[in-house]
């Protein structure tokens, strides 16, 4: 009888030399808002338990060397933030945690990021705010709930003004007046936003949908068929990846087509996709993979999840 995983990932960051964070909730209680954060520095495992939180997004600021964790409950953790050192010794004793919503109000955030410094999250209800001096500002739409949207994701344009996207293909600039709504060829979910190089995004959705966008413009890059749910996309090496949960894809001369990770593995799993420029790390909920510089796949092994 097949062992099973202890844990399954809801996301996962790479902290730099090998070392990585990842959000895992655990498969003997997948019903139970608890959840657990695995990190793996200098080549040795730790962790952080949240008995009464479930931490479903993780970011991380590499110039102060902070990691943040957004959980269920509207409460953002975080672990560093001394520099860029994000060694054991760097981190003891800088755990911390601020309430950022509270849910039964306007709903749950779903995604925080920390993009060129600056800290952001989003979620239901058109919620979007952002860490300022220790404090978190309000950016959220002033709509009742059910005129607003609700976000998914959260990214900056080129003049670093905030575009969030989510569901029924909604996809708005936060100005510093009001939200500006941008036109998106679809009404499917969009999970994902991500930067393309200066002024230019990567957003992915539901029915395979594959977006590029700058300021002016959006081209369709859309998966043709099967039309799967894809939840995490962005560019490494010069082409674009796009994951399904049971599924990557890589596109190539305008086609996309199935990348093969593992030889040994019949049913890989994906979620988030995040390239450090030099490798490509894909975080699923029962594997981790990378991507190397010369191009070969690993499975990344977890402690607990040995496969």
């Amino acid at each position: 009888m097949t062992r099973q995983p202890d844990y399954f990932f809801l996301d996962g960051v790479p902290l730099g030399s090998g070392d990585v964070a990842l959000a895992a909730q655990y498969n003997a209680y997948p019903d139970v808002d608890a959840s657990r954060v695995l990190l793996k520095l200098q080549g040795q495992w730790t962790y952080i338990d949240f008995d009464e939180d479930l931490i479903r997004s993780l970011a991380f600021d590499p110039a102060s060397g902070t990691l943040y964790m957004l959980g269920k409950s509207g409460v953002m953790y975080s672990l560093g933030g001394k520099g860029p050192d994000f060694s054991p010794a760097a981190i003891a004793g800088t755990f911390s945690q601020q309430e950022v919503v509270d849910p039964e109000e306007r709903g749950e955030l779903f995604r925080v990021r920390a993009l060129d410094g600056r800290v952001l999250v989003c979620g239901l209800g058109g919620q979007l705010l952002e860490l300022r001096n220790g404090n978190w500002l309000d950016l959220s739409f002033a709509a009742p709930i059910a005129e607003s949207p609700d976000f998914e994701d959260v990214g900056l344009d080129a003049q670093g003004l905030p575009i969030a996207v989510g569901w029924a293909g909604a996809a708005y600039r936060r100005t510093p007046r009001d939200w500006q709504r941008i036109d998106c060829p679809t009404n499917a979910i969009l999970s994902t936003i991500v930067a393309d190089g200066p002024g230019r995004h990567l957003l992915c959705g539901n029915n395979g949908i594959v977006l590029e966008m700058d300021d002016s413009s959006i081209w369709d890059l859309s998966v043709d068929a099967p039309l799967g749910n894809l939840w995490s996309v962005t560019r490494h090496a010069d082409l674009i990846y796009a994951c399904e949960p049971g599924r990557l894809l890589v596109r190539d001369r305008d086609k996309w087509q199935t990348e093969i990770v593992s030889q040994t593995i019949a049913s890989p799993s994906f979620h988030r996709l995040i390239s450090t420029g030099s490798e490509l790390w894909s975080f699923g909920a029962d594997h981790v993979f990378v991507k190397r510089a010369d191009g070969t796949w690993e499975q990344f092994p977890v402690l607990g999840n040995e496969l």
